[in-house]
């Protein structure tokens, strides 16, 4: 490769490949223009592909071959090769197509020479199995150009033609990441196209520098196979046409521009006698033709109802009740154990001048996060696994300008998500989740979608992997009264998990303490302690002869109790240090809810001294580094009241600071996703 011109990246997507692999690969280290990479990624392949492609890749060190364990189907495996990509410029290529050997340096040199278009392509021909070409009339095939300014005259070249070839033309690979890539509905190719020409235009090279193979099974003589006898396209092309309509409408032209280009795209499909096919419109003779028959009155039906259906999407995105009543968005809580969070995402949009709708499950609704939050603006709404499913399939998210979703796990609900075409901004509460699995990260290469993490270091963590933002969860919980009496309170706050927090130093040191006649304390744990690890502590502490020295929580707590046991607490203990690796996610990827709580209300951490850095809480704190929490215990009680009141000050000024901060970073969130609306000042 060489440096002095920009790097190309070929992605070539393979299965069963044996036959012709080799004519392919050969034609590709043929070009002329050699700066290129070309990533091949192996479905699991069980012929002879995989010995092909590490012979190449031997022989050439600008091959990089990676294998799947397992199939990812085509779709996956097509953005993998793209994900895996480092070039400037980026294009597909099938394992059986062949490239003249300028193909690449043609291309390239057009891109460089105007950086306003988007994609460069050739000219094209079929070629049979044998490699002979197929004598089709191209005109209705052939790559068109699409180099004008005007996005409504692309749009209306790329939505009239038969073919969609340009999908293996070059991109640029800046631009091609602000797409969803390829997705797994039908005409995956058409979408990618229609989201790439909404962005800028395409160039054609006008020579014939590509050569696509055919097949006997499948070729463009074939397309008609895609229609019943009755002269009716299968569904999937009336779904594709809706998806490129919503392509359009979910796009990051200006308003105006997106009514006028979804209507055309609208009025293309039903002016074309090819798309009226298509779609199940009839003719005027088909129409009389059923007629005669009362069995397929239902079909002549059904088309007015497919046009109306393509029209409300363009309505429902745009109607002018939406500017009248502002934005509002729908915050969806699909399980039942981050409720705590939901208070404060309100308490930021609502600053923003946003309504919400919350949706929760029976559970986290009886429990109430809401109890102490008072003066949002939000509707609670109860919601379960089934009707979040049933809500997405009849696309009640249209009620909404956005969706925020607190939390993407499990993978069921990112599943059901992907095809949802209005923007989300998803929580993350463990920042791991994109930095280890490629499906999270795929998820937020699409425009309208983005992350927001639960902490400035967890955001600091996936900087290499993408922008996420962050906002504190801190609650407004003004009306919870301390009744802080009798004995110093070490609270110990959530569920009992040993590899979330450090029981061992905590039993240890208490022991120590009262072995040196310290006791004039109590340790409060509140949270699920009936687990079977609650079990094993608890007979430790017995065993230790310390339960005068425990209280414990009984089963579930609901939040009012939660916050009002935590409230009568002097100190709060999070007990999480660096002594074992399980603690180790608390200082890079997770955030801990025990310091949420803290800054919440206003109640002093005893914190290991860099956990304590890292939230820039050390003048608010009681620190101590490993095992040194009993130094730490000690400090705490040997602490005058009117230090631990500055302390606690200082805390809520804290809190107060980030929550401004949480607000103006969803403010610019927003904007990430393609809303750009008038927002309240924060």
């Amino acid at each position: 490769m060489t440096d002095d011109k920009p790097l190309v990246s070929i992605g070539m997507p393979v299965y069963n490949a044996e036959k012709y692999i080799r004519q392919a690969l050969d034609s590709l280290v043929a070009q002329d223009y050699e700066n290129f990479e070309l990533i091949i990624s192996d479905n699991a392949s069980t012929d002879r592909t995989q010995e092909i492609c590490l012979e190449y890749a031997a022989r050439d060190k600008r091959i990089r071959y990676y294998r799947n364990e397992t199939n990812l189907g085509a779709v996956k495996n097509f953005n993998r090769v793209f994900e895996l990509s480092r070039g400037k410029y980026f294009m597909w290529a099938s394992h059986d197509d062949l490239w003249d050997a300028t193909y690449v340096r043609k291309c390239v040199d057009v891109l460089e020479h105007d950086p306003s278009l988007v994609l460069c392509c050739t000219s094209l021909r079929f070629i049979e199995e044998s490699g002979s070409f197929l004598d089709i009339p191209y005109d209705n095939y052939d790559n068109p150009d699409m180099s004008s300014l005007n996005v409504r005259e692309r749009m209306h070249i790329l939505a009239s033609r038969h073919g969609w070839y340009a999908i293996y033309g070059l991109v640029r690979s800046d631009v091609l990441r602000k797409t969803s890539l390829f997705r797994t509905s039908y005409g995956a190719d058409v979408i990618l196209l229609m989201e790439l020409c909404l962005i800028g235009p395409f160039f054609k090279v006008p020579e014939v520098l590509f050569y696509y193979r055919q097949y006997h099974t499948k070729t463009e003589k074939d397309r008609a196979s895609s229609i019943d006898p009755a002269g009716h396209c299968k569904p999937s092309y009336s779904n594709l046409s809706r998806e490129l309509v919503r392509t359009v409408l979910i796009s990051n032209l200006h308003p105006f521009t997106k009514i006028l280009v979804a209507l055309e795209l609208v009025s293309i499909y039903f002016r074309s006698s090819a798309w009226r096919t298509r779609l199940g419109v009839p003719s005027l003779h088909s129409l009389r033709a059923r007629l005669r028959g009362r069995t397929r009155l239902k079909r002549v039906i059904e088309a007015p109802r497919r046009v109306l259906g393509l029209l409300r999407d363009v309505y429902v995105e745009w109607s002018p009740r939406k500017a009248k009543q502002g934005l509002k968005c729908a915050l969806i809580e699909y399980n039942y154990y981050h409720g705590e969070i939901l208070p404060m995402l309100v308490y930021v949009l609502n600053a923003l001048g946003i309504s919400v709708d919350v949706y929760v499950s029976r559970r986290v609704m009886h429990n109430d996060p809401f109890i102490y939050c008072t003066g949002l603006n939000c509707t609670l709404r109860e919601t379960d696994g089934l009707f979040f499913k049933q809500w997405v399939e009849r696309r009640q998210f249209r009620d909404y300008d956005f969706l925020v979703l607190n939390s993407l796990e499990p993978k069921e609900i990112l599943q059901q998500v992907s095809g949802i075409p209005i923007p989300i901004i998803a929580i993350i509460h463990n920042g791991s989740l994109i930095k280890n699995d490629p499906d999270y990260a795929r998820f937020f290469t699409a425009p309208i979608r983005a992350p927001l993490v639960l902490a400035e270091h967890i955001s600091r963590f996936l900087s290499d992997t993408l922008i996420a933002r962050w906002v504190w969860p801190a609650q407004t919980l003004d009306q919870v009264k301390a009744q802080r009496q009798g004995k110093i309170c070490f609270c110990v706050q959530g569920n009992m998990e040993f590899d979330r927090r450090n029981y061992d130093s905590l039993l240890d040191d208490v022991e120590q303490l009262t072995s040196s006649n310290v006791r004039n304390f109590h340790v409060m744990i509140i949270g699920r302690n009936d687990t079977k690890e609650g079990l094993i502590f608890k007979k430790q502490v017995r065993n230790r002869k310390l339960d005068s020295f425990f209280t414990f929580s009984k089963g579930e707590v609901p939040y009012k109790d939660y916050y009002d046991s935590i409230a009568s607490a002097h100190f709060i203990l999070p007990l999480i240090d660096t002594t074992r690796s399980e603690y180790r996610p608390y200082f890079f990827e997770k955030g801990s809810t025990s310091l949420c709580i803290a800054l919440s209300l206003g109640i002093v951490p005893i914190i290991h001294k860099q956990l304590a850095c890292i939230y820039g809480i050390e003048d608010q704190s009681i620190t101590y580094e490993d095992n040194g929490l009993a130094h730490a215990l000690e400090q705490a009680l040997s602490t005058n009241e009117q230090a631990l009141e500055r302390m606690r000050g200082a805390l809520v000024s804290r809190k107060e600071y980030l929550l401004k901060k949480s607000v103006l970073n969803m403010k610019e969130t927003l904007k990430d996703v393609g809303i750009n609306a008038s927002f309240t000042s924060p």
